[in-house]
């Protein structure tokens, strides 16, 4: 049997275990060395950063002592300046305290002005109401002296020498300034009367209170005025007329308004005792007479309108008759032109959707009136194009009653028609401007004759009756225009089928 040697089992050369015991200890120095180094290292890193934070934490607190001591330097050049300037405002007090003194001082030692005298240098005369003319024209220049007496009393200017040197600031007039240039220094210590007086004397017409009176007696109410616009105007002549003297009281002016009213009117006044001498008081006869005009206004407005509604309804009323509606239906459908409308619109019969026209139809002199056939059917009106087909007026519209030949000779005068358009213009104009005369039961004989023709066809017609309080008609219940009374015509109304 063969046994291995003993060199099979000697180990492997690469086997740690194999290793001397000399390399195992280099091996376990090396590591050691290394770990040294790698502490070292370490050591060295946490001494830098150690170093790094003392030095910031130095920086810090050298930052932080700088900002303390900047603060510190602030407040105290705060506390600096706000004691300089406090110093500054006591030095300034105590100059004004000094300038106050001595002021009141030197005021103290000026001497004061007479009594009721003003400082004329420190008066503000463009305050006041200038004239500036026309020369010689009364109301203007009374107007500007009350004017000037109520900034004289405004600014307590009382005496005469101050009212007269201030009156030349307010002079902007050539004549008159001339005239206070030269007279003024005249009147120099002499009353405010004696100076106004001699103004008065050279800026006013000679008797210029006798023309005011004069003017009161004449005043006349325009048509183109109502009352209160007429009162207004006699109140301004009564104001001027009773500057620095009264001569009119105001019964004397109601009665010279009264006067000046229509006739209408007057009655009115007289019926309701609104002219009283006792007790009177002007404001409560100018409203009184301002409601008795609005009535009688108004009044006429109610009592015309119908009347010249009935005559548009039965076509045979005072101002058309049936033959004059027939000419101007007939010349109408000659033409073809709505009755309603009067235009080409094109509408049946009784459809028109336009608005009533209510102006005046002209019928042409050379239009001959056909006979009113019984049996007249009203005809369509045309449109715009079969209108201008159509050669014109005059031709015949295809339907019996609608033929209207031309011809050069005119129309006989229509007497009744002209006397009952003549008859309602006097009556409205009458009614409406106060021409007639009330004061008695009124019958005015319309002389018509020679606009008809034939002196039977002349009428009467009866005036209105007063008003009485009950029959007043309120302000709120009516609104309408008096110029539309007249503007009215009943010819351009549409009548109804016959």
């Amino acid at each position: 049997m063969n046994f291995p040697s003993s060199s099979s089992n000697q180990p492997p050369a690469d086997d740690p275990g194999a290793m001397s015991s000399t390399k195992l200890l280099n091996a376990i120095m090396i590591i050691q060395q290394n770990t040294a180094k790698q502490l070292l290292a370490t050591q060295t890193q946490v001494s830098e950063a150690q170093r790094i934070a003392q030095e910031a934490i130095a920086q810090a607190r050298a930052d932080l002592q700088a900002v303390q001591k900047q603060a510190r330097a602030d407040v105290k050049a705060t506390h600096e300046q706000a004691r300089a300037d406090q110093e500054a405002s006591a030095a300034r007090f105590q100059a004004l305290e000094s300038h106050k003194a001595t002021s009141i001082v030197k005021d103290k030692s000026t001497p004061r002005l007479a009594s009721g005298r003003i400082d004329l240098q420190k008066f503000r005369v463009s305050d006041g109401p200038a004239f500036k003319g026309p020369f010689q024209d009364v109301e203007p220049f009374l107007r500007w002296i009350q004017g000037v007496q109520i900034f004289y009393a405004m600014k307590d200017v009382t005496h005469a020498d101050d009212k007269r040197l201030i009156l030349g600031g307010l002079i902007a007039e050539t004549n008159l300034l001339s005239f206070y240039a030269n007279e003024s220094p005249k009147y120099a210590g002499k009353t405010w009367d004696e100076f106004r007086a001699c103004l008065f004397e050279f800026a006013l017409p000679t008797k210029w209170r006798t023309k005011l009176k004069r003017s009161v007696n004449q005043l006349k109410m325009a048509e183109t005025e109502t009352f209160l616009e007429f009162s207004i105007r006699a109140r301004t002549i009564q104001s001027l007329l009773n500057f620095d003297k009264h001569t009119l009281d105001d019964f004397n002016l109601a009665e010279a308004v009264t006067f000046g009213l229509p006739d209408l009117l007057q009655v009115k006044i007289s019926d309701h005792r609104a002219l009283v001498s006792t007790g009177f008081k002007y404001g409560e006869f100018e409203s009184r007479t301002s409601g008795f005009y609005i009535s009688l206004i108004k009044e006429s407005a109610l009592r015309l309108r119908p009347t010249l509604t009935a005559q548009n309804r039965t076509g045979g009323g005072r101002g058309i008759n049936e033959d004059h509606l027939w000419q101007i239906n007939s010349y109408l459908d000659s033409i073809g032109k709505c009755h309603f409308c009067k235009k080409h619109c094109g509408s049946p019969v009784g459809a028109c959707p336009g608005p009533i026209n209510r102006t005046r139809v002209e019928v042409p002199p050379s239009f001959v009136t056909p006979p009113r056939p019984n049996n007249y059917i009203r005809p369509n009106a045309w449109t715009k194009g079969q209108a201008a087909n159509r050669g014109g007026a005059g031709k015949p519209t295809g339907r019996p009653a609608g033929v209207a030949a031309l011809s050069e000779a005119a129309p006989e005068l229509d007497e009744l028609l002209a006397s009952c358009v003549a008859q309602i213009d006097g009556q409205a104009e009458a009614s409406l401007l106060g021409y007639d005369n009330p004061l008695e039961e009124i019958h005015t004989e319309h002389k018509l004759a020679a606009l008809a023709g034939d002196p039977d066809t002349a009428t009467i017609t009866k005036g209105s009756r007063p008003l009485s309080n009950e029959e007043l008609i309120p302000d709120d219940q009516i609104t309408f225009r008096c110029g539309s009374l007249l503007s009215e015509d009943p010819a351009g109304d549409s009548s109804p089928d016959p």
